[in-house]
């Protein structure tokens, strides 16, 4: 579903940062996973860890590295273009910089300009 044309109000917008600030925080999560997960020098031990197949090895470490895909993830999670998702993002930083709140993104159309003569 396009969301193209749709103009984004400030609670969807936060919404989609909500969304977004999630994916961030399960992928820094995930990432002290992957690096564990790749420093192991062995995958079983002697006090009955568990032993992983060399296949289920590389289906965990590639699932952990998916979750570094955020903006991909937001995308697919809240149907809105990558570009609008890394905008809000942007702009929810600048925002919180300035002590503001979001505006909702607008299409600029010929009536949205003035004309001076």
């Amino acid at each position: 579903m396009s969301k193209r044309g749709v103009v984004l109000h400030e609670s969807a917008r936060n919404i989609i940062y909500n969304v977004d600030k999630y994916f961030e925080s399960e992928k820094q999560h995930n990432f002290e996973l992957i690096q564990q997960i790749q420093a192991a020098s062995t995958l079983s031990g002697p006090n009955l860890d568990v032993i992983l197949t060399r296949e289920m090895y590389a289906v965990l470490l590639q699932t952990l590295q998916n979750t570094s895909k955020v903006t991909e993830r937001v995308h697919l999670a809240t149907g809105v273009n990558k570009n609008t998702v890394t905008r809000i993002r942007r702009e929810k930083r600048e925002a919180q910089a300035n002590c503001s709140k979001l505006a909702p993104l607008s299409k600029k159309t010929s009536k949205d300009l003035e004309i001076s003569s």
